[in-house]
């Protein structure tokens, strides 16, 4: 064979051994590092991290179970890199970190001695499938991306996250003095702004996204099913119960319709166009309002509030605009609404609450213009109003509230403008008033209370111009603090 062409062919070999044996090495560093074994399919599952001081926490947002024993944690502190077995840590709740690794539960490690650490210098890593499991903010929706660094005394491995709205793609590259190596590993996974289908998982309340709850366990399991924002906004209904968590919020220009069986709420939905309605309707079933806001700003732009049962709990319910009422109905069972705040600033804008029974107590009934009329009527059982606020601060606003019973213990019940009359009908039961005050100080703004008996101890009822007159039907009961002037 010829001379030169036998020095090309053995350069040739022996660049490629050496392109061989880098690649091969700086897998076993990826394995040592994150120690994998690469056979298995990667999880599709989120985590969230978090650091105080030397302590680190992993608390698992949804998605796959994992197996604690695959899990590891990869810690890339300022005194250098370790790589800490789950089974080294405990769960937040208690015990040791073994068995199933679920959505909700929290892994901690304490002690962590690897220098000053961050939440970006936590990684947590896969063993069989040899890669990063996605980090995230449970119950937000923003994804992020990690970047951990190893060092050793001849080699570099660096390892980022680039994540869009459908994949995940992890880049490692391994370097030596002469030669470096790139191989990159993709995955699947789902955020908050994709409207494809959320991971499988054992049960999280806010994923991030409403969903139709089949097995109305209020949390989004395996048998339930995304409902994208864009399904809502545009009409939703479905014979499933709806959950809308806290991290979802909806904000529209056209009226908005939404119907479920059942219906739970912990977001915000507002709308700011004229007649752009907001209707929620759990038909048969109970609509709950927890800890959310839902305002309409543009004229002619109702708020419409049914179910079964009707349960508002430190929530505001809002209008602003004229001819923009709020109505309230739960006719056939209970409307709860103590801590809330249920408001009108319009002209001709009412707020009418109904219910079997009504529970408002501690909550604020408020209208602020000409002909908004306050309505709350306990149709069959009692009404209880304990320390409640009623004010209608609009000429011709009246106030009623009637039910079986009346409880307005400690309640403030007032209007200040001309013919603005308070009406408080106890049908066949007592009103109780003690420690409250009723007081209107318009032209013509009468004072009526009915109930068997009337309590009026240490409360105050005032109607302040002399065209306005107080009257009681029924026994009242009165004592030295009492005050009750036309």
């Amino acid at each position: 064979m010829n001379r030169g062409v036998s020095s090309v062919v053995g350069t040739i070999l022996m660049t490629g051994i050496v392109v061989v044996a880098v690649t091969v090495g700086g897998a076993a560093m990826l394995d040592r590092a994150y120690g994998g074994g690469g056979a298995a399919s990667a999880p599709v599952a989120a985590v969230d991290v978090g650091v105080d001081g030397t302590n680190v926490t992993v608390t698992h947002c949804g998605g796959d179970s994992l197996a604690s024993d695959d899990l590891a944690a990869v810690l890339d502190g300022t005194n250098g890199l370790r790589r800490v077995a789950f089974s080294e840590g405990q769960w937040a709740s208690g015990g040791p970190a073994s068995g199933t690794f679920a959505p909700g539960m929290t892994w901690l490690f304490e002690n962590a001695s690897v220098g000053s650490l961050a939440e970006d210098d936590v990684s947590v890593a896969h063993t069989p499938s040899n890669t990063l499991v996605d980090t995230t903010q449970c119950g937000g929706d923003s994804v992020r991306s990690p970047s951990t660094s190893t060092a050793t005394t001849s080699t570099t491995t660096t390892t980022s996250t680039t994540s869009t709205a459908s994949t995940t793609t992890t880049t490692s590259t391994t370097s030596t003095a002469s030669t470096t190596t790139t191989t990159s590993t993709t995955m699947t996974t789902t955020t908050t702004d994709d409207d494809s289908s959320p991971p499988t998982s054992d049960g999280v309340a806010d994923p991030g996204f409403a969903y139709a709850d089949a097995n109305a366990n209020g949390v989004y399991d395996g048998g339930d099913t995304r409902v994208n924002e864009s399904e809502l906004v545009d009409g939703y209904s479905s014979d499933i119960p709806l959950v809308v968590p806290k991290s979802v919020s909806l904000s529209v220009d056209n009226p908005l319709f939404i119907a479920a069986d059942g219906i739970t709420l912990n977001g915000s939905v507002e709308s700011s166009a004229q007649s752009a309605h907001i209707t929620l309707d759990a038909k048969s079933g109970a609509l709950t309002v927890d800890g959310a806001s839902i305002e309409t700003t543009g004229y002619d732009a109702h708020v419409s509030l049914a179910g079964t049962g009707l349960t508002l709990r430190d929530s505001t319910v809002s209008t602003t605009a004229q001819s923009s009422s709020i109505d309230v109905n739960s006719s056939n069972g209970v409307f709860d609404a103590e801590n809330t705040t249920i408001e009108t600033a319009g002209y001709d804008a009412e707020v009418i609450l109904t219910g079997a029974s009504v529970d408002l107590e501690n909550g604020t009934v408020t209208t602020q213009q000409q002909d908004a009329p306050v309505s709350i009527d306990a149709t069959t059982g009692d009404a209880n109003l304990r320390n409640a606020t009623l004010a209608g601060y609009g000429y011709s606003v009246d106030i009623s509230v009637s039910g079986a019973s009346l409880d307005l213990c400690g309640a403030r019940v007032t209007t200040e403008q001309q013919g603005a009359m308070i009406t408080l009908t106890a049908r066949s039961g007592p009103l109780g008033l003690r420690d409250g005050s009723v007081e209107t100080s318009g032209y013509e703004a009468d004072i009526a209370l009915t109930g068997d008996p009337i309590d009026l101890r240490n409360a105050t009822v005032r109607a302040s111009d002399s065209s306005a007159t107080v009257t009681t039907t029924g026994e009242t009961r009165t004592n030295a603090n009492t005050t009750v002037s036309d």
